[in-house]
This record gives structure tokens, C-alpha cells and sequence, in this order.
């Protein structure tokens, strides 16, 4: 029985080898037999013309052998290969990379049709869905490849265009000041600033040595504060104070590594930060005089493993006298803003180019302290930060509602305090939030 091809299946055949990109191709030595591609093309119009074109399935693949005739390559290659099996045997793909779609023709087909129907060849083109094993990377997997584990984190350069403060700003930023006005959170005593504060008391020949030891207690701070706590930053600080390791020439010479390594083991991520600190070390004492760069952009620039986000507060805290030219924004900062509705941002440095967009210069120097304080304090003394608003602050009802915002259960927390010391100070604490809660309502 003749196999004869509707006009439909002709055309579904002929639009898919043009979605393929169909490649004639002159035929190697390999193959004597086999015409040039000038009559490949002609003999494909040939079969549009008589008609008799078979569907071509997009996952029918016939293994080519090395035979001296066209007949015998119709012959032998009866057997076809699936594009999936053919992946799943690499014995094949080692063997025959150059797989052909074929066009199967019933024996009693015309000959002309017969004897050439395996010169219409086409290489076969993964799915777009799928990449080539050999396609060229995208800029960024590139990009990626290229970063050394010792290099800084990559940010962003462009400028937002200004932009209008949210409309609750002032209310929500003087609630916040208000309650961090005793300045009671961890990063208050033993953040970068409070450290290099309390052992800036090494004896120097002059105030220009003195600064320089400040800022170099800053910057090692805000080095060992990655993916820690505000504790054990304080303790490894303390133990290179007493080890007397603060300065940028023992810290680059490497026969101080176990010392040092032995000071801020408790850190989190310790090897990394020891290479960090030591190869930074380096640069200062060859490159900058025993000194941090005066800008952020130097410190990204130059030290590794400095960040935008330590670059800019170790800008603003070493060197208070001038301008901050951005603003450290930490996970930490980057989730109360989503929770208080300012952003709508996906990475913390996305934050910090929304926030510098529309916040106040006057604001850059002291947010960061001030909202990292205020978020430790909702997260870590949640009973203390609930006294202070429904007690101390001028607007208990807004206070309590930001708290709640912020991700605290007041009505939980004052339940657990009453739970433990039932006295009449939770008690009237716990009357107090479920007045406001339900005034709320």
C-alpha cells in the first residue's frame, strides 16, 4: 500500500524544516556518492512538486553509516533513533555527531525519489527551551565565574531619580527616635562605633596616630560584624586589644596569623575574614599610609571583602566630619522597611538606592544605628521596647501600631510577662495594649 501525504502534512513538513533552519551542506569526501548541496535544494522542490513528501516526526533520527551508495545508506538505516535515546547513549554521540533527519520512503516510491530521499539533510538544532551544551554563557554566568571568593560583594552605581518621602514618614521616623531615645539596644554598646570608642586608649605620639587607630578599629568592627553578633564582635575586638594586634603592621604580617586566628575564631566565616582583614591590611600600609581611604568608593575599590553597606558606615563613622556619600542599609533595615510599607524592593542594595532617592541628607549619618538599634530592640527586648511605647511614649496608640507592624504580638508579649510575675504592673500593662488594640480596631 503507496503512502500518499495530504497537502496539510506536506505543509507541516515543509514549515518545519524552515523552523529548523534547514543547512544544506556539501558532502564530505566520506561520502563519494552523494550529490553536491545545489542539487540537495533542487531535489527538495523536486519532492514538494510530485507530492509525496512524508510526515517528518521532530524526534525521528536515522544513524547515518559510512556506505559508498545511496542505496545502501536506505537500506541500512531502517533502525530510528529517538532524540532522547540518542542523548542517553553517548557511545552514539561519540560515534556519530553528524545524526541527520531523514525522510522514510515506502519501496515502491518512484526511484528518483528512492535513491536520493537521504540527501535532504538538516543539523539538528536543540529546543530553545533547552541550551546547547557548548552556547556561549550569558554575561552575568560570566560574570559570576569570574568572582573571586576573595572579592568584594558586587552594588549598583545608578542613581535613582528623587523622589517624594512616603507621606508617613516624619510621623513613623520621630516615633522611632522616640523610642531609642535611651539607647539601650545591643548595637548601642558594642557596635562598631561603641568599640572603637572604648579601645581608642592604646598610647599614640600624636592625635593624628590616635584618629588613625580609631578608624582602624572601625573598620576591623564592621569586618568581623558580617553574619555575627554584636557580642562576639565585641569579645574578638577585646582579645586583639589585649593581645595588642590593633595596628595595620601586625595585622598584614603573617607570622600573627594564629594569633589572630586564635582572637576571632568565635566569628562567623573567621578564615575568610582573616584573609580579608590581612590582605587589606596590606594595601592600607602600602597604598594609603597606614590609613583608610577617606571614601566609600576607595574602600569597595581597594579593600576586599568591604562591601557597599560597610564601605558607607565605615565612611560616616571614620570620618564624621565630612558628608556621607550613601547610606548602610543591612537585611535587617531592608525588612522593617518592607514591613512599614517604605519599600518594595528585593535586595537590601535595591533599598539603599530607593531610600537615598527621597531620604534627607541630615538623616544618612545616623539611620542605620538608629534603625538596626530598633530592630533589635522588637526583636531581641520586646518586652522593654512594649513598656517604652505604651508608657513613654507620647503617642502610645501610634507607637503600639508600629511595633505591630514591625512584627511584634504586643498582646502575646504582655500575656507572656503577665504568665511569669503576675503583678499589678503587667497587669496594668496588659489592660493598657488591649485598650489601644481595640481602639485600633
Amino acid at each position: 500500500m503507496h503512502f500518499v501525504p495530504t497537502q496539510k502534512q506536506i505543509l507541516n513538513a515543509y514549515m518545519f524544516l524552515w523552523r529548523r533552519t534547514v543547512v544544506y551542506f556539501v558532502v564530505s569526501s566520506s561520502f563519494p556518492s552523494i550529490a553536491s548541496s545545489t542539487r540537495c535544494l533542487a531535489f527538495f522542490h523536486s519532492l514538494l512538486g510530485h507530492g509525496r513528501m512524508p510526515p517528518l516526526s521532530s524526534s525521528a533520527v536515522v544513524r547515518i553509516t559510512r556506505s559508498q551508495t545511496v542505496k545502501g545508506l536506505v537500506e541500512k538505516n531502517k533502525q530510528v533513533i529517538s532524540l532522547t535515546s540518542r542523548k542517553r547513549n553517548s557511545k552514539s554521540q561519540d560515534n556519530e555527531e553528524e545524526a541527520l533527519h531523514a525522510i522514510s520512503v515506502t519501496p515502491s516510491a518512484e526511484t528518483t525519489i528512492r535513491e536520493t530521499a537521504i540527501l535532504t539533510t538538516a543539523v539538528v538544532t536543540p529546543s530553545p527551551k533547552k541550551k546547547p551544551k557548548n552556547a556561549t554563557p550569558s554575561p552575568k554566568q560570566t560574570k559570576a565565574k569570574q568572582i573571586s571568593p576573595l572579592s568584594p560583594p558586587s552594588f549598583e552605581t545608578e542613581e535613582t531619580p528623587p523622589r517624594t518621602p512616603p507621606k508617613d514618614f516624619e510621623a513613623i521616623y520621630s516615633l522611632v527616635t522616640e523610642l531609642r531615645q535611651d539607647r539601650t539596644a545591643p548595637c548601642d554598646s558594642m557596635g562598631a562605633e561603641a568599640l572603637a570608642m572604648a579601645y581608642n586608649n592604646t598610647p599614640c605620639s600624636s592625635k593624628a596616630e590616635q584618629d588613625q587607630l580609631y578608624r582602624l578599629i572601625v573598620l576591623i568592627s564592621l569586618m568581623l560584624s558580617s553574619q555575627t553578633k554584636d557580642a562576639v564582635v565585641a569579645s574578638a575586638v577585646q582579645q586583639l586589644h589585649q593581645a595588642t594586634l590593633l595596628s595595620w603592621t601586625k595585622l598584614a604580617d603573617a607570622q600573627y596569623t594564629d594569633q589572630i586566628h586564635h582572637c576571632i575564631r568565635s566569628v562567623g566565616f573567621h578564615n575568610n575574614k582573616i584573609k580579608y582583614i590581612q590582605q587589606s591590611a596590606q594595601i592600607l600600609l602600602t597604598q594609603f599610609d597606614s590609613d583608610i581611604p577617606p571614601t566609600a568608593a576607595e574602600m569597595i575599590e581597594f579593600l576586599p571583602g568591604v562591601g557597599p553597606k560597610m564601605a558607607y558606615l565605615c565612611e560616616a563613622l571614620a570620618w564624621p566630619e565630612k558628608e556621607p556619600s550613601g547610606i548602610g542599609v543591612d537585611t535587617h533595615m531592608h525588612r522593617l522597611f518592607q514591613q512599614i510599607n517604605w519599600m518594595r524592593t528585593k535586595t537590601p542594595e535595591q533599598t539603599r538606592l530607593e531610600l537615598q532617592s527621597w531620604l534627607p541628607r541630615e538623616y544618612w549619618r545616623d539611620i542605620n544605628l538608629l534603625w538596626v538599634g530598633f530592630g533589635q530592640e522588637v526583636q531581641q527586648q520586646a518586652p522593654k521596647v512594649l513598656y517604652k511605647a505604651v508608657y513613654q511614649c507620647s503617642r502610645p496608640k501610634e507607637a503600639l501600631r508600629l511595633l505591630q507592624r514591625c512584627g511584634m504580638n504586643a498582646k502575646h508579649v504582655a500575656k507572656q510577662l503577665l504568665q511569669k510575675e503576675d503583678n499589678d504592673k503587667n497587669r496594668d500593662l496588659m489592660e493598657r495594649v488591649e485598650q489601644l488594640l481595640s481602639r485600633n480596631k
